[in-house]
């Protein structure tokens, strides 16, 4: 997946919107738990389709893949609530295996009405998988936190922020960038900062290394700690 910048005030704006209402939420919040764990068996990597979330990844049992989370709507007024409760209450995230990937996607039973009231929609995820386990992750807005020992990991976003802590001794190739925001990448003996429009890519290779690392994010933030 390839992402393009398009029109970077749109996305930026689409981005504050999103997190101006998550940050309001408060009390006027409709929400929706959900959780589903599978067997982490003949899983190779994860694959991570979701329009938005504020997203966790980190290391569990070596048996399975847990996925635990929340559909939140913000409403406006109590005669928005129920409509808001509704959206959220046919909301989920479900996991399906593909060949040898776990791909996670969006399910929006009857009750959530049209596509567009969806859109405003958020997910809070927090996703343990084995150690080793590669992650895909496309999502065009949100926030993502990774810690832990991972196979091959790609991040494609259109905006938002992404925070990976991992062992340096475990990345070969690691490619950071960000069309417009900030990089800050710990490889441990230093530390490369890059910021502005155009902030540019860092490379990293590690020959003892068995896997790569590559976020690619049109707007935001990036924070990349490699450790020993």
């Amino acid at each position: 997946m390839t992402t393009t910048l398009g029109d970077p005030m749109r996305i930026a704006t689409t981005l504050l919107l999103i997190f101006a209402t998550s940050a309001l939420a408060d009390e006027k919040t409709a929400r929706h738990p959900f959780q589903e764990t599978v067997s982490s068996a003949g899983v190779e990597r994860v694959i991570i389709e979701i329009p938005a979330s504020e997203l966790v990844i980190s290391n569990g049992s070596a048996r399975e893949v847990r996925l635990v989370g929340t559909a939140e709507r913000d409403y406006d007024g109590s005669r928005d609530l129920e409509r808001a409760q509704r959206i959220v209450d046919a909301s989920a995230v479900r996991m399906r295996m593909d060949g040898t990937s776990l791909v996670l996607s969006r399910v929006l039973g009857r009750g959530a009405g049209k596509r567009s009231w969806t859109e405003l929609t958020m997910f809070k995820l927090h996703l343990s998988v084995p150690e080793g386990m590669s992650i895909e992750l496309e999502q065009r807005f949100g926030e993502v936190e990774m810690k832990g020992l991972f196979g091959d990991v790609k991040v494609d976003m259109k905006a938002g922020e992404v925070r990976i802590e991992t062992p340096r001794r475990a990345i070969r190739e690691l490619s950071v960038r960000a069309h417009i925001g900030e990089v800050s990448t710990n490889l441990g003996e230093k530390v490369i900062r890059k910021e502005g429009i155009f902030a540019g890519t860092t490379d990293y290779f590690n020959q003892n290394g068995r896997s790569s690392l590559v976020v690619n994010l049109a707007v935001g933030e990036i924070d990349i700690i490699l450790t020993d």
